[in-house]
């Protein structure tokens, strides 16, 4: 398993635009171009992204959720 961490500055020039119309457009934008970028590797690997004013995307909010839960069902805490 890997990740990609990609932080998102809403204020750079390539993200001002989305970023002006949704917060968290920019990490949904930054989203979207690593899953590209990784299209043809194995699922093992999962792109995280968020923007520097906090927000992250919906599909890093998923496997976060996922992932505290597989911990939850290892470690038997809740």
């Amino acid at each position: 398993m890997a990740w990609d961490v990609t932080v998102a500055s809403t204020l750079t020039d390539s993200y001002v635009g989305t970023s002006s119309t949704s917060s968290v457009a920019a990490a949904e934008q930054a989203a979207y171009r690593k899953s590209m970028k990784y299209a043809d590797l194995p699922t093992y690997l999962f792109p995280v992204s968020a923007h520097s004013g906090g927000d992250i995307n919906d599909s890093t909010t998923d496997f976060s959720d996922r992932l505290g839960q597989m911990i939850s069902a290892k470690t038997n805490e809740v």
